[in-house]
């Protein structure tokens, strides 16, 4: 789970450098994710994924402009499953 993340956090902040604290809020906002599904609180990972995801749709629209594209397949290294 976390190659996914990391894989996630290259491919925005590629493209967009943040700063420190940016990123540690994002490292932060996964890290209670990953808690709360291994505790399998269902209510609040959801809680704390839908405030990530506006958090980052924030950031992605501010940084990026609503017409970035980000291609994944040129940006990540092959998936290991």
């Amino acid at each position: 789970m976390l190659d996914i993340v990391e894989t996630h956090n290259r491919a925005i902040f590629s493209v967009r450098p943040a700063d420190d604290g940016q990123v540690g809020r994002a490292n932060q906002e996964h890290a209670e994710l990953l808690s709360h599904v291994e505790a399998r609180d269902g209510a609040a990972a959801v809680a704390c994924w839908e405030r990530h995801l506006t958090n980052a749709t924030r950031f992605a629209l501010e940084a990026l402009g609503a017409d970035m594209t980000i291609n994944l397949a040129e940006t990540v290294p092959q998936a290991r499953f």
